[in-house]
């Protein structure tokens, strides 16, 4: 499901810290001056100057767009792209100033000043001001901090660019850095750390970390805890705002700094409005030294010596081994430093080694060492910063890999060094050379303009100002002997450090301070011999070159106009499945605003009959899909290297399958996979495949570690109540005795049922091309066709005016995180009704952050957001994660909230009515940015059943006509269901948990009684201070007018809320509201333990006459007849809509956060 509400959170990159600066003078920066605000921008660039005669060189996917780069007086360099299609402007900021620069004395304190620069400006100084601002204005905002840069960035509807940049710029000015929220945001760094550090990404990157030069930043923790940043500061004497003041002087300043914007505005009102708004950043000589930028990095001329040592591993730290105690799967990495690569980016010089060790072809590392039973999966990830760059091979480990892990290492050593070769094969880095070309043309516009500001401004960062788009896609420059001295590098004999991930060893002798990771280090020479290896591995060849089209052009001449044809529907038929293909074609000869390319992008869905499965049909479905993806993984390895994607996902309610690439080749790579899909008959050669797919999944379902709480909840929620769902605890069971017999004997069960098939080809191709491809896939089909009333989809179980809570224990054994997701779901069919919830949705998603997170501190992950549905019930998610208090604690304060929201929402004026509005319109009226979203936002139509195109349109024309009413009406509506009728799941962390206290009032008068502790309250205050009286009214002004009584002094904040009938009725109206908006019921929720397994829910539902949410039409209140309101102007104004499959309403919104 689609989440239409934004939200702040600032991360960190799993890196380290730089040398202590000396302390400087803390007093008024005198060059420090205002920032004006106003909307009005500058007709010229006073104060700046340009930083070359060359313009940014823009892609050929993305001709129409403008983009140049101009110097400030103070240095500040800013980039500027004009795209006259952007419906949203996003801008950054990138600060050449990182985790490598932190003070060994308060470590994390970079990342400590990323958070309070979000903490108010001396012309803003409220600590929600700039946040609010972005959210009410329809946009989102962010920031990290990584090792050599800090990067904050925002969307936003572009008729307040401006004021919000404006609003930015004061980051960089006059910062409050109030004292008030130091101690708080420490907290909020704190709670950050422990939501990482679980995280086997975050625990790996530790290690690597200390296996550094102890002398260099990268050996050093990172990101910051409550002890770094107050603790230890206070025992030592050291005042953590003064120090933070300091530490903000010597890296915050002008010359390091790089600003990006990309707006539909011209380039020249884009400069004006830059210049006039950085222009009052210091430079502040006197403490901040300027860092070198990319067009002053030199070159080495000797190309056998392109390559340096590393700075952070020197060659006294490399050939060592970490074996590391380390829940979750196992892991082996090898480790390749080097000195930085980063100067000679045009010539891609690590391209060549990650595609020949990345290559998953039967010649390759991967399929190696898979076939010889020593891993699961093999990945390759390539690392440059000032500490050098870093290769790093990395293997799931299976059980044999592991038992024997210096034969993996030497398997590993042997195959990677047979696949680098004596030398680079030319023909291969000539593909590579023409694949590099071909991606750089076609790079399309991203999805999100601050994130596409984000990567802009911190790419400068590293590139010359003309590469900004260009630096890491295009190879211009083809370096034979720089690759050959790169691929030299990978030699275990030469340098390399082995990371071994092990959640079994025990000789360990050394306990890191900061995670949970205990471990011992040796050297490699005293394992293995490394010297004397020999491997089969061969690497890619450069076959994978003729797949790639000559030019990046569309070929096809046919095109569907504005908005797709249904070309080819063929009903209920005896002995072949019913067909809907829908076909979106731009031609080259199409009048679009960017040129169509030579790709195409065909999807099928395959819906089987209506039901519910049970937890053995959910594990088979999942393992052929992943069996059906080790197989292409190695069949398809030239294609993918040629940026074709081929994938099959066979679920419970039918198969889904996607193909994308380019036309000239399209035909070849469905034939490929139609080949693949008929190995799975074959016994003898697919049973160590499949032994090898089932033990992965297993870990998997075991790897608990991988998910925060918070998504652990959503898991345990999704198999309370969708009608798919299976918790992992069930699959894991499910798989102790699956076969491959049965596997089989399934996917054949499978492929005869009857079916419905809907389809849907978009791009470089015409109909007679959509119709061939379609039907050789189907041809995999044997069952008959289903009537679509008839085909499956995900259902929502309806518990009506019950609640449900389910109360499960932190899995997680090394986390301390408790988390609450609280979800309502309600049938919203009409436009009027979804547009205020949205509204409502960001309202909440505000609320809960400022007060839960930012003020009360109750956790790092706290927010609210909206799911929409094309068939089925929407539903609005509230979530907390966090170590300060219990899940009890954390769910009365999201229920007070809820319910002093509702009271409030009749004295929010008409102007923030607007405001928020507006915000929810700025999102429906975004267009899609590139191919990939175009096809998404169809098939989000397409698939379900529920083509509606106009969708969004319908959502603005109601937006004209929408009131506070309506938005206090559905403000009631999440209420009251979270007051009375909702789904929670409460995950209890095991080192805190509820009190028993918190227990006790469970048992004694059921979570329902706690969830409504203040609105029971403030019931009760109303009868002891109103006697007789049925109708109160507490005023903003916090007195309560007792009907003709007179008033007396509330102790409820400023809401709005009266109350009619006695206590027993419950019964709420806004005294304002003429109308009956619903009742708030707060009998005691049907509790239980989860994870709850299939045939526990389907009993419990029986037992409360619980049912299923039926489907209804995604149209609204009409009917798609092919005719809405579109914008001929534009490739696919038509395409309205999201994502939305309630199966991964959940799941979705997990991931979001």
């Amino acid at each position: 499901q689609t989440l239409l509400v934004t939200s702040v959170h600032c991360s960190a990159s799993s890196s380290s810290q730089g040398p202590t600066a000396n302390p400087v003078s803390t007093t008024a920066d005198a060059t420090a001056g205002p920032i004006p605000t106003t909307t009005s921008v500058p007709a010229t660039t006073a104060g700046a100057k340009a930083l070359n005669s060359t313009d940014v060189r823009i892609p050929h996917a993305q001709s129409g767009r403008s983009a140049t780069t101009l110097e400030l007086s103070n240095g500040l360099r800013v980039l500027v792209v004009s795209d006259p299609f952007a419906a949203v402007s996003g801008y950054a900021m990138a600060v050449q100033a990182g985790s490598f620069d932190n003070p060994e004395d308060v470590l994390g304190l970079a990342h400590f000043c990323e958070h309070m620069l979000f903490l108010g400006t001396k012309t803003h100084p409220k600590a929600d001001s700039y946040r609010k601002f972005i959210e009410e204005s329809g946009g989102g905002t962010n920031a990290y901090t990584a090792r050599d840069r800090t990067v904050f960035y925002a969307g936003i509807d572009d008729a307040r660019l401006p004021e919000a940049v404006g609003r930015f710029a004061e980051f960089f000015v006059e910062p409050t850095f109030s004292r008030e929220y130091v101690e708080r945001e420490a907290h909020a760094v704190d709670s950050e750390h422990r939501k990482n550090q679980p995280d086997p990404g975050w625990q790996l990157f530790r290690t690597l970390d200390l296996l550094a030069d102890p002398n260099h930043p990268a050996s050093r923790f990172a990101t910051g805890t409550l002890d770094t940043l107050v603790t230890a500061p206070k025992n030592n004497g050291t005042d953590v705002r003064t120090r933070l003041v300091q530490w903000y002087r010597q890296h915050y300043c002008a010359p390091n700094m790089v600003f990006a914007v990309v707006s539909k505005r011209s380039v020249s009102e884009l400069e004006a409005l830059a210049a006039s708004v950085f222009r009052g950043v210091p430079e502040r000589p006197e403490y901040c030294r300027p860092r070198t930028r990319p067009e002053e990095r030199e070159v080495s001329d000797s190309k056998t010596a392109a390559v340096s040592e590393s700075p952070a591993y020197p060659p006294w730290r490399q050939g060592l081994v970490a074996r590391v105690q380390r829940s979750g799967q196992p892991q082996l990495t090898l480790q390749f430093p080097m000195g930085s690569l980063a100067s000679q980016y045009r010539s891609l010089p690590t391209a060549y080694a990650e595609a020949v060790l990345g290559y998953r072809g039967v010649r390759g590392l991967a399929a190696d060492l898979k076939n010889q039973g020593l891993a699961s999966d093999v990945g390759v990830q390539v690392d440059t910063s000032t500490a050098g760059t870093q290769v790093l091979v990395s293997l799931d480990l299976s059980d044999d890999g592991l038992a024997d892990w210096r034969l993996t290492v030497e398997e590993a050593c042997a195959g990677i060094a047979a696949a680098a070769g004596p030398a680079p094969k030319k023909p291969v880095l000539q593909a590579l050379a023409h694949r590099a070309e071909l991606r750089f043309d076609l790079l399309e516009r991203p999805s999100q303009p601050d994130q596409e500001a984000s990567d802009l401004a911190a790419r400068l960062t590293m590139f010359a100002s003309t590469d900004a788009f260009s630096g890491d896609v295009a190879m211009d420059d083809q370096d034979y002997d720089l690759v050959a001295e790169v691929l030299g590098r990978l030699d275990c004999a030469r340098g390399v450090n082995v990371i071994v991930m092990d959640p079994g060893f025990q000789d360990f002798n050394v306990t890191d301070e900061f995670y949970p990771i205990k471990y011992r280090l040796t050297w490699l020479k005293d394992e293995i011999d490394v010297a004397q290896l020999s491997s089969n591995v061969e690497g890619p060849g450069a076959d994978f070159g003729s797949l790639l089209p000559a030019v990046a052009t569309a070929a096809s001449t046919e095109s569907s106009g504005a908005f797709p044809q249904l070309i080819a529907k063929q009903s209920v038929v005896a002995n072949s499945p019913a067909v809907e293909l829908w076909w979106k074609g731009q031609s080259r000869s199409e009048s679009v605003n960017w040129p169509p390319a030579p790709t195409v992008d065909l999807r099928l869905y395959i819906h089987t009959a209506s039901r519910r499965p049970t937890p053995d049909e959910v594990l088979l479905s999942e393992l052929i899909s992943d069996l059906i993806a080790d197989l292409l993984s190695e069949e398809l390895a030239d294609f993918a290297l040629a940026d074709y994607g081929a994938s099959v996902d066979v679920n419970a309610l039918g198969i889904s399958m996607q193909f994308t690439g380019y036309a000239s080749s399209m035909g070849s790579l469905i034939e490929s996979v139609v080949e693949v899909l008929g190995h799975l008959a074959e016994q003898g050669n697919l049973l160590p495949r499949f032994r090898r797919v089932v033990a992965a999944k297993r870990r998997n379902l075991a790897a608990v570690e991988r998910r925060m709480p918070v998504e652990l909840g959503a898991e345990a929620l999704m198999a309370a109540v969708v009608s798919t769902g299976v918790h992992r605890s069930e699959l894991a069971a499910a798989s102790k005795d699956v076969t491959l017999t049965k596997l089989q004997n399934y996917l054949e069960t499978v492929l005869k049922r009857r079916t419905r098939v809907r389809a849907l080809a978009v791009g470089d191709v015409n109909k007679d091309q959509a119709r061939q491809w379609s039907q050789r896939v189907l041809a995999i089909l044997q069952g008959g066709s289903l009537p679509s009333d008839k085909a499956a989809h995900t259902q929502v179980l309806n518990i009506h005016q019950d609640s449900l809570l389910l109360r499960y224990p932190n899995p997680v054994q090394q986390s301390g995180d408790s988390a609450v997701v609280v979800k309502v779901s309600a049938l919203v069919p009409a436009p009027r009704q979804q547009l205020a919830l949205l509204v409502v949705g960001r309202i909440l998603g505000d609320k809960v952050f400022t007060e839960l997170r930012t003020k009360r501190q109750l956790g790092y992950v706290a927010g609210a957001a909206v799911a929409d549905a094309k068939m089925g019930p929407w539903a609005m998610l509230i979530y907390v994660q966090g170590s300060n208090t219990s899940a009890g604690e954390m769910d009365r304060a999201i229920r007070d909230l809820i319910a002093d929201a509702s009271g409030q929402i009749w004295s929010m004026p008409s102007s923030a009515v607007e405001v928020w509005k507006a915000g929810v319109v700025s999102e429906l009226v975004d267009q899609p940015s590139n191919a990939a979203e175009v096809a998404d936002r169809l098939w989000s139509e397409v698939m379900p059943g529920a083509v509606c195109f106009d969708r969004r349109q319908q959502l603005l024309v109601a937006a004209a006509s929408l009131t506070l009413a309506d938005i206090a009406e559905s403000m009631k509506m999440i209420s009251d269901a979270v007051l009375g009728s909702s789904y929670t799941v409460w995950v209890e962390a095991a080192t805190r948990g509820t009190s028993v206290s918190d227990s006790e009032q469970t048992v004694e008068t059921g979570a329902g009684g706690s969830w409504t502790n203040k609105l029971e309250r403030r019931l009760q205050w109303h009868q002891d201070h109103c006697g007789p009286c049925v109708v109160g009214t507490l005023h903003a002004a916090g007195r309560e007018q007792c009907c003709d009584q007179g008033s007396a002094k509330s102790p409820f904040g400023s809401e709005t809320l009266a109350r009619t009938g006695d206590m027993g009725s419950r019964g709420i109206e806004v005294a304002e509201h003429p109308r009956r908006l619903g009742e708030v019921h707060v009998d005691s929720p049907v509790e239980l333990s989860a994870p709850l397994k299939v045939a526990d829910r389907d009993a419990v539902a029986a037992k409360h006459k619980w049912d299923w949410y039926p489907f209804e039409s995604g149209c609204g209140e009409a009917v798609w007849d092919g005719k809405g309101i579109f914008d001929p102007a534009h490739p696919s104004a038509a395409l309205h809509g999201k994502v939305t499959l309630v199966l991964v309403a959940v799941a979705v919104a997990m991931l979001w956060i």
